[in-house]
């Protein structure tokens, strides 16, 4: 798609040109990024993605970074892309203008976090994706069928797999009774709406935004910390919350949009009927 001919050094941070090459790949439909990372859709429905991918955020079974936009081929046929924080444009850009990506791309970051070494056959031939999302080292997506598929850093459980397993390219979260027909993902905290409404969440509970803290206790009744809860690693329902028709990940809770047009922020205990709720 393109490639990096220059890059300048200005102290603390690295700035990477990006210039495409091809004659067909002028432009670009939507471009997003997370943490230190950049997802492309392009006009054919191809996801390329470029940047940091230590926890493989790119989704190509890789763990290096690279600076040449590469194509995520393990999905095809994409209608949408979302993404987490600090990389931000809009749609329709001319991508075969200069593009600055100020993201310290290539410093080193040493991560304790460990790497599924599965590689599932059924996921390389995954199509008919209609939407992805992007934490902040995380992806999440869903195809016409309703299947949702994660990949990326997975210390918070954000993937919804079960584990705190890191995994580089997309595999398939099990245990959902309903159609999944909307996904997000911001920071290490994902969610999803099934086809009746509900909305699930997992992933960061740092600040309880998905249930109330659980601690062991010692033999003088004193809390043992931490709490044995800092994170969730599968979908949980979210209580308070019935027909809902869009839902945006933040650092500290989750945004529903209603049917009936309302707006409702969750900043605390998600999955509990004491939920700490907001209208928006």
């Amino acid at each position: 798609m393109g490639k990096s001919n220059r890059k300048k050094t200005t102290g603390k941070e690295n700035i990477v040109i990006v210039r495409v090459i091809e004659e067909d790949s002028k432009y670009a439909s939507q471009i997003s990024g997370g943490d230190g990372y950049a997802t492309v859709l392009k006009a054919d429905g191809s996801i390329w993605g470029f940047g940091y991918n230590s926890d493989g955020q790119l989704g190509n079974d890789k763990l290096a970074p690279i600076n040449v936009p590469s194509q995520t081929n393990i999905l095809a046929t994409y209608k949408q892309i979302k993404a987490g924080k600090k990389i931000h444009s809009s749609t329709k850009r001319r991508w075969n203008s200069m593009g600055l990506w100020r993201q310290h791309l290539w410093t080193t970051r040493p991560r304790k976090q460990s790497i599924s070494k599965k590689t599932s056959t059924s996921t390389k031939n995954l199509t008919n994706i209609v939407s992805i999302a992007a934490g902040d080292n995380h992806a999440i997506a869903i195809d016409n069928l309703g299947n949702v598929y994660t990949w990326g850093l997975n210390s918070k459980g954000q993937l919804g797999n079960g584990t705190t397993q890191t995994v580089s390219i997309p595999e398939k979260i099990t245990g959902l009774d309903n159609q999944m027909v909307k996904i997000a993902a911001g920071g290490n905290l994902s969610a999803i709406i099934d086809s009746t409404g509900d909305v699930y969440v997992f992933g960061d509970n740092s600040k309880e935004q998905i249930e109330e803290f659980k601690y062991n206790y010692d033999q003088y009744g004193q809390k043992i910390m931490p709490p044995l809860n800092m994170y969730v690693t599968q979908p949980v329902k979210v209580q308070t919350i019935e027909n809902a028709v869009k839902v945006q990940c933040l650092q500290t809770g989750i945004v529903v949009l209603k049917t009936d047009e309302s707006v409702e922020r969750i900043t605390k205990y998600a999955s509990q009927t004491k939920a700490q709720k907001e209208k928006q």
